[in-house]
């Protein structure tokens, strides 16, 4: 079974301005459920459900400061180390501060594994560690194919009894991959990664027509076939620009970027698309093409001749 870890980074602890020897604990809240604890990646260990599915490695990015006074905090507030349980540090590199992020991320890189499954909570530390983890997590998130992100974690902290919520960032990753897939689309004229992120978006079957048109369209760029490629772009431009916004939604954090991501697809088709008239002449006679899943080839198109006009003899 592949092991599941809990990536964080620690800062220096909230003590009470009145009894510095008191620290504060807050209460963390999770899909309805509150754990107290002075800190979050303790608080969000205990909430990920059953134990049985709770992560089995805890890894804490530490400065020396966080070391010596947060990290035997976290150790004690996840009830000493229970069973099963791995709890380790990872030494931030102090260092001049004009080399900390390439640092920073030398060392993420070399701490994380390669394979199993990853959570990440970024509340504690410095502003910018929490930046550079998310680096790091689109990183190994493109990079590292055995290693699957399972969800990444901010908690908005509250002055107690106030709680204090956590707000899930995985969304960012298929933020990034979606930017990706508009501009390889852009730049190449490859649909293939838009292509695995609207299958994932969508139920079985649901967009079979569009991922198809965008794997011709895909192929036509390819095999440099300008004919083709003006049929497939004429027929997505009349299909599917509304489906593809309603997807994009699904998973982009905002209705504009969305918006955005459609419109940019439509202008960079656009030029392609065959003018009315013409498309109507051509019919798009065509084989699935082979990607990986079906086998067959493109076979072209023919001239429509029923509906051109006969020059009498």
């Amino acid at each position: 079974m592949a092991a599941h870890t809990l990536l964080t980074v620690l800062g220096l602890l909230q003590r009470h301005r009145q009894d510095a020897s008191r620290i504060v604990t807050y209460e963390y809240e999770l899909a309805g459920q509150v754990q107290e604890a002075p800190l979050a990646p303790a608080a969000l260990w205990h909430l990920l459900g059953p134990e049985s599915q709770r992560p089995t490695k805890i890894l804490a990015f530490c400065t020396p400061k966080a070391k010596a006074e947060t990290y035997p905090e976290l150790q004690k507030a996840l009830g000493g180390q229970p069973y099963g349980l791995e709890v380790d540090s990872v030494a931030i590199p102090s260092r001049d501060p004009r080399t900390d992020v390439g640092a920073f991320l030398d060392t993420f890189a070399q701490a994380v594994p390669q394979a199993g499954t990853l959570t990440i909570e970024i509340t504690h530390g410095f502003r910018h560690y929490a930046l550079l983890m998310l680096l790091g997590a689109f990183y190994v998130d493109a990079l590292r194919p055995e290693l699957e992100i399972d969800n990444i974690y901010y908690a908005l902290l509250q002055s107690p009894p106030a709680r204090s919520p956590y707000i899930d960032l995985k969304q960012l990753l298929d933020f990034f991959k979606w930017i990706y897939a508009a501009n390889t689309f852009r730049d190449t004229g490859s649909a293939l990664p838009m292509v695995e992120l609207i299958r994932k978006a969508s139920g079985p079957g649901e967009t079979a027509d569009m991922t198809r048109n965008l794997r011709h369209l895909s192929r036509a760029v390819a095999d440099a076939l300008p004919l083709e490629l003006g049929l497939e772009t004429t027929s997505f431009l009349e299909r599917f620009p509304r489906h593809l916004y309603r997807l994009a939604q699904k998973t982009l954090p905002s209705a504009a970027l969305s918006l955005e991501l459609r419109d940019t697809v439509k202008q960079t088709l656009t030029p392609y698309a065959l003018p009315a008239a013409e498309a109507k002449n051509w019919i798009w006679r065509s084989m699935k093409p082979n990607y990986g899943d079906r086998p067959g080839s493109l076979s072209g198109c023919t001239r429509n001749t029923a509906a051109t006009p006969r020059r009498s003899a």
